[in-house]
């Protein structure tokens, strides 16, 4: 009686399993994400800077 009914809650504690692991891939890939932001802020916001006076036309006379 007992094995019917862990073979009956087997898919769906199977599909809990990958739902829990999915979810922690997300978790991870997103804090991956974050992490390397944090890491590379100053790179990303010079960067930033760059484009907006590029766009600006501020190195114009410089650069052509």
């Amino acid at each position: 009686m007992v094995d019917m009914q862990i073979q009956e809650a087997l898919p769906l504690l199977l599909q809990l399993l990958f739902l829990v692991a999915v979810g922690a891939l997300l978790v991870g890939f997103f804090v991956a994400i974050i992490n390397f932001i944090y890491k590379n802020s100053a790179v990303i916001v010079m960067g930033l800077v760059l484009v907006v006076a590029w766009q600006a036309g501020i190195f114009d006379g410089v650069l052509g």
